[in-house]
């Protein structure tokens, strides 16, 4: 009965590596016995290899930043300065700005982290570039606030349209960094 049940699990083997190889996956051609390490040889785009997963991250990562901004300009601002008067208004810009910017560069310097550990230098460039601009963006708001309270004007437009500057520089920047790590 040994020698039957050889031929069996041969008959059966050999069915097993023509059915796979009818399907396309030319480690099924060799012949081997069928275990588990074979099959796991044989479907690499099941695992996530770790590269793959920082680029996820980072795609995600830039989207936030982008919807974060997006939010705050298309949403929030133009609410704001609808429905409250001037001095609600103001001391709620006061409030969220700090912990706008505060997020934003928190998510670009995590992007940049996970940067630091990849080989591109386009998309390091833009890591720090966005990083950069949101600590000026954060580091500016004593500025801004100081300006508007002692009415100097030249300083506070100076220093808002820094502020809008950074913005439209981390948003674009953004974006573009998310459309390279699409590619």
């Amino acid at each position: 009965l040994k020698g039957t049940e050889k031929k069996v699990a041969e008959k059966f083997k050999k069915a097993i590596i023509q059915k796979r190889s009818r399907s396309g996956s030319s480690i099924w051609l060799e012949r081997r016995p069928v275990t588990a390490e074979v099959a796991v040889e044989s479907r690499p785009d099941r695992h996530l290899n770790k590269n793959m997963s920082s680029q996820i991250t980072l795609i995600l990562i830039n989207l936030l930043i982008a919807g974060v901004i997006f939010t705050h300009l298309a949403l929030t601002t133009p609410i704001i300065f609808k429905t409250l008067d001037e001095d609600a208004a103001s001391r709620f810009l006061r409030t969220i700005f700090p912990r706008y910017y505060l997020l934003l560069f928190l998510l670009s310097l995590l992007a940049l982290f996970i940067l630091y550990f990849q080989d591109s230098s386009l998309s390091w460039w833009l890591g720090i570039n966005i990083t950069t601009h949101a600590f000026i963006g954060l580091a500016g708001i004593p500025v801004t606030n100081a300006a508007k309270d002692r009415g100097w004007d030249k300083i506070f437009s100076f220093s808002h349209g820094v502020s809008v500057y950074c913005t439209i520089v981390i948003f674009a920047l953004s974006f573009i960094q998310f459309f390279l790590l699409i590619d």
